[in-house]
């Protein structure tokens, strides 16, 4: 990579240590990002999991862990596997827990996603919280699936954009 680097840098005209901070900026974030996704998934898996045994659902922890193996999934994530189980629960005649697994589903199991995953993106990506948030929708509207982490990535291109602008103008008055 340092080839490459430098391949570059004498192409484009660009100072190394430019280069330099911007990959390491793009490094950060794709960490945090990474780091998110695995344990948001983790989470949800276990909230699903504790959802599927106080449902009194037989193999709680099987589908805790299935839950946790699709989370990442976008939009989806893990109503893959809470929902046919909600309805299951339903057509057996246990509608209470039908509908407390379902309620649990949306709002704790979906809700730390929205949660969690701005602040592990924090971790890499020096932004507000609100920010980090319109980046992922923004991303997910834009690029679709691919936008969980194109979003936060141009994000965290365009703040060290503007940080080495600053540092440019401010080096040259």
């Amino acid at each position: 990579s340092r080839r490459i680097r430098k391949i570059f840098c004498r192409i484009f005209h660009l100072p190394q240590a430019f280069l330099r901070r911007f990959t390491s900026t793009i490094h950060r974030a794709l960490k945090a990002i990474m780091l998110g996704i695995v344990l948001v998934a983790l989470a949800q898996g276990f909230l699903c999991g504790i959802g599927f045994a106080v449902a009194g659902l037989n193999q709680p922890a099987f589908w805790g862990m299935l839950a946790t193996l699709v989370a990442p999934i976008p939009v989806v994530g893990t109503a893959l596997i809470w929902l046919p189980l909600c309805l299951s629960l339903w057509f057996t005649g246990k509608t209470m827990a039908a509908v407390g697994l379902a309620l649990w589903g949306v709002l704790a199991v979906a809700g730390v996603d929205n949660v969690l995953r701005p602040l592990f993106l924090r971790q890499g990506i020096k932004a507000p919280f609100f920010v980090l948030i319109l980046a992922i929708l923004c991303g997910l509207a834009s690029f679709g699936p691919v936008g969980l982490i194109a979003g936060p990535i141009l994000l965290a291109f365009a703040m060290q954009a503007v940080e080495e602008a600053n540092r440019f103008y401010n080096f040259h008055d």
